[in-house]
């Protein structure tokens, strides 16, 4: 079968398809993909809906957008932390997921 990236709205499409009693070897062999790749997507996505789909890759972005910020553009954040949650400087580091030398 060829490789190709299905949309998180196909994925949810598909997995609902078989919900509502298609078999799951029909509705993976009109997507083109293995039936152990639609096992993998149910076992993924099983309960969520498009606009929750649409705010966990929201929050996965925001997530990737702040592990990719520089030590600089950390230390506030950091600080926010500590004054906001009472966390040690250790823990709002740990949080940020950076080394606590390179906040200094």
């Amino acid at each position: 079968m060829p490789t190709k990236r299905s949309s998180q709205e196909q994925i949810i499409y598909a997995l609902r398809q078989v919900e509502a009693d298609a078999k799951i070897g029909d509705v993976c062999r009109q997507m083109g993909v293995y039936q152990q790749t639609y096992f993998r997507w149910k076992k993924q996505y099983a309960g969520l809906g498009v606009s929750e789909l649409r705010r966990l890759k929201q929050l996965e972005e925001e997530n990737s957008s702040l592990k990719r910020l520089k030590p600089a553009r950390k230390r506030p954040i950091i600080t926010w932390l500590q004054e906001s949650f009472a966390v040690s400087r250790r823990r709002a580091c740990g949080l940020m997921r950076c080394h606590r030398s390179s906040d200094y």
